[in-house]
């Protein structure tokens, strides 16, 4: 009997140790990326809604806070055709509008409370660098976004948060407010001397002429792809990257990563990473982007984020516990354990933070 109540007795610390240990892991992971509040820009009409909804999804599921602006703080409306590709024609349809993630993405992204009631840019400016941990400038090419890309107040409120070292990421035509902001205190871009890609001149004039090709009615036209018909998006970014910066265009032309988008599994999206600013060239890379930025917040040293107490806290509650060895996201299992062998969340995350750290010391051009 007393050998039948110790067991009992003993069962009944494995379990109460093992839900405290999950609850423990559960708020460490509450606290790493909870409370992150990102700030997106928008046109009042005409940004593109896959560079805008699946950066939002992701980033949400990740549990950010995501925040909108516009002008005037009225709510923003994405571009038609790309939601419906009307006047593109079947085959043009298929490889430049919204795809079947995107817009579900757009559709939930419609009905949220922050995207329903923006800011105005003015706020930007008045809440300051400190009101937000993260910025990203999504693009668009219709003549809705002239506005967003040509706006001083906002490119006033970039400069400064792309100064402060910030995590930024921006996207296609959106790269492009980088490019016209200004330094504080000077008169060079905010991305002299970066590291940088945006949309790509091959991908922007090949676009022009397969609308102009393809186009199924007189109000569309290949100059509905040319923001700025005088100069390409790619020549302009070159231009404020100056001497010492460096422009990636990215997979050629003719690569299958020049038409065929990402996804939330498959992250083969073309981006760039300078220290904490992340670029990316058109909508296939949304998805990589997002994640890309959520890394980088993830390892910037904002004053919430203890690492060392962090990892010193999960090293006291997973170490030896045979319930905190879990399996890989299905897709690094496939190439991490093939075995279908477990690790812990210490190492694990332990090892990401390395991979990172390395990768970054190999590939970032890091400024002061």
């Amino acid at each position: 009997r007393v050998h039948g109540d110790l067991s009992a007795l003993w069962r009944l610390m494995i379990v109460g140790r093992t839900v405290l240990a999950l609850l423990a892991l559960l708020v460490c992971a509450a606290l790493l990326v909870s409370g992150l509040h990102i700030v997106v820009p928008l046109p009042r009409t005409d940004f593109d809604p896959t560079e805008v909804a699946v950066p939002w999804a992701t980033l949400k599921q990740f549990g950010h806070t995501v925040a909108f602006a516009t002008p005037d703080g009225s709510r923003a409306s994405a571009d038609p055709v790309m939601l419906t590709g009307d006047g593109l024609g079947p085959v043009l349809r298929h490889f430049l509008t919204a795809n079947a993630q995107a817009l579900a993405a757009y559709e939930a992204l419609s009905s949220d409370p922050a995207f329903l009631a923006p800011m105005p840019f003015s706020e930007l400016g008045a809440r300051g660098v400190d009101g937000f941990d993260a910025l990203l400038l999504p693009g668009g090419h219709a003549q809705g976004m002239v506005e967003y890309l040509e706006s001083e107040v906002l490119q006033t409120f970039v400069a400064e948060f792309f100064a402060s070292g910030k995590p930024t990421a921006a996207i296609c035509h959106g790269v492009l407010v980088l490019a016209r902001s200004r330094r504080p205190g000077t008169r060079l871009s905010s991305l002299d001397g970066r590291r940088s890609t945006a949309l790509p001149e091959h991908m922007e004039l090949l676009a022009e002429r397969l609308v102009n090709f393809w186009a199924f009615g007189a109000s569309l036209s290949g100059s509905y792809y040319r923001t700025y018909p005088n100069i390409t998006v790619e020549a302009e970014v070159r231009a404020a990257l100056g001497p010492e910066g460096e422009f990636e265009i990215g997979p050629g032309p003719w690569s299958l990563d020049s038409v065929l988008r990402d996804s939330a599994r498959g992250l083969s999206g073309f981006v760039l990473l300078d220290g904490a600013y992340v670029s990316a060239r058109w909508p296939g890379d949304a998805n990589t982007l997002a994640h890309r930025l959520n890394e980088v917040m993830w390892n910037y040293p904002y004053p919430q984020h203890d690492e060392a107490a962090h990892f010193a806290m999960l090293a006291a509650l997973v170490d030896a516990d045979p319930l905190a060895a879990v399996p890989l996201d299905d897709a690094e299992a496939d190439a991490e354990s093939p075995d279908d062998e477990s690790v812990s969340i210490l190492e694990e995350w332990e090892l990401q933070a390395q991979m990172d750290a390395e990768f970054a010391d190999a590939n970032v051009v890091h400024h002061p």
